[in-house]
């Protein structure tokens, strides 16, 4: 007779919340970016683009919020441990605006699809939530997936 043993699981919650400081951490990241790269920037086009993107960044963070209340988890706790993960030095040197978009681009791809993935994950793995907030949460990761690819052209627009 075989012997069942009991295994640990994990919280699929916390993993899904740990997963979105991640991407909470890179907004912040990329929003600071931008805002630095604005006071470079004479182009009143391109100054309206990286304003809106930053804009975006802002939004995009309380979406993962609300997403992370949902989850059942305190937010202030959760930006404590996002923190973790803002580590990032960037160095320009060259065409500036070039080499800022091709770093950004590089993030909104990471997003885009990390967004995407996440609302894989979150359709297929058992969620302790209701089943109704599970489906707003996948629509909103899926949301997010299609802002971050938008943003895309807009990073490809200003890259030689």
């Amino acid at each position: 007779m075989m012997e069942h043993k009991k295994l640990l699981v994990g919280d699929m919650n916390k993993a899904v919340a740990s997963l979105l400081a991640r991407a909470y951490a890179a907004e912040y990241f990329e929003a600071n970016l931008l805002s630095e790269a604005l006071l470079y920037v004479h182009d009143d086009e391109v100054w309206n683009d990286v304003f809106s993107l930053i804009k975006d960044n802002e939004l995009h963070r309380t979406i993962i919020e609300e997403i992370v209340e949902v989850l059942g988890f305190d937010i202030k706790d959760f930006r404590e441990y996002s923190k973790m993960f803002t580590e990032c030095k960037i160095n320009f040197s060259g065409d500036f605006l070039s080499e800022m978009f091709s770093e950004i681009l590089n993030y909104e791809i990471w997003a885009e699809k990390f967004y995407k993935h996440l609302a894989k994950l979150v359709s297929a793995v058992p969620l302790d939530v209701e089943k109704e907030k599970v489906e707003i949460v996948k629509n909103t990761l899926e949301m997010l997936s299609e802002w971050e690819r938008r943003h895309t052209e807009v990073a490809r627009k200003y890259i030689q």
